[in-house]
């Protein structure tokens, strides 16, 4: 479903750009025309485009940090949820992002796919650490900050430990954002990321993050559950 999905968002970038518009920087009437959420029209006449509106996207970066995202959140809500139930989800929250974005931006053009992503990540797969899993990485940590995916790092928080960097991003450095991303992303560059991080990682099961850590000399397992990990750093 994830790839099929990622597939879909990509076909219809793909041929925004083959008819013309701006790979990088599309314009207002262009991304209209491909169905943008927009209150005059989706409000009036034409409803359909706060589904429409999701599958769209405003330029090169957009669609790649969106669709990024959607790969890390999209496999492990593979493992929560059956086929159906993931779609329909993602559909639902997608809405829900067109339907919040118009009651505060009316008169705003609107792109993308962040509604039903961050509402997966915020919404159902927000319960993937266990109660037992996160005050475990809390305890392990000290009081140090822990480096988690994004939607454990809000868990995390909620049972009053720290995070290095979470979303939103810019409430944190440029140069912390980036070696965090690469490091969500199982880049090698990302491998930077654990020097900022004295104790413990909070990852998902089977994620690219994982897999980094995982090979990482540094860490070790310390918990697990089905869809979380608990890493800690070796003595």
């Amino acid at each position: 479903m994830t790839t099929a999905l990622i597939g879909v968002n990509v076909a219809v970038f793909a041929a925004m750009v083959l008819t013309g518009v701006s790979p990088v920087l599309p314009s207002e009437p262009d991304l209209l025309k491909w169905g943008a959420d927009f209150g005059p029209l989706s409000l009036g006449a034409q409803p359909w485009r706060m589904l429409v509106s999701n599958y769209v996207h405003g330029g090169i970066i957009h669609i790649g940090l969106n669709m990024w995202c959607l790969w890390n959140l999209g496999f492990l809500a593979e493992r929560v949820f059956d086929r159906w139930t993931y779609f329909l989800t993602y559909t639902a929250c997608g809405l829900a992002g067109s339907l919040l974005s118009l009651a505060m931006h009316p008169i705003e053009v609107g792109v993308g796919a962040s509604g039903a992503i961050f509402g997966i990540a915020r919404g159902p797969l927000n319960t993937a650490g266990s109660p037992r899993l996160v005050d475990r990485a809390v305890r392990d940590a000290r009081g140090t900050p822990v480096i988690a995916d994004s939607m454990l790092a809000e868990q995390v928080v909620l049972a009053g430990g720290r995070v290095w960097v979470a979303n939103p991003l810019d409430a944190f450095s440029r140069a912390d954002q980036r070696l965090w991303i690469a490091w969500l992303a199982g880049q090698p560059a990302g491998d930077a990321a654990l020097a900022h991080v004295p104790r413990v990682a909070f990852v998902a099961r089977g994620g690219a993050a994982e897999r980094r850590i995982a090979a990482s000399a540094s860490f070790r397992l310390d918990s697990e559950d089905r869809t979380s990990a608990v890493y800690v750093r070796r003595r």
